[in-house]
């Protein structure tokens, strides 16, 4: 699976990053899973309010 970032489609593995759906970190299953480019996730987390119309689980 390749790495992307669900809101913006970057493909720049460098900046990729792991973002937990419910906000739990220990919650790991891969339904609560997306992947996000650094700024993407910190829009994600400023803006909590357009999070669950963006969040697609990385399955």
């Amino acid at each position: 699976m390749k790495k992307i970032c669900t809101l913006c489609k970057t493909k720049d593995f460098r900046v990729i990053a792991v973002h937990h759906i419910d906000k739990n970190r220990k919650n790991n299953s891969v339904e609560n899973l997306v992947y996000l480019c650094h700024n993407c996730h910190h829009l994600v987390h400023r803006y909590p309010q357009e999070r669950d119309k963006l969040m697609v689980p990385i399955v």
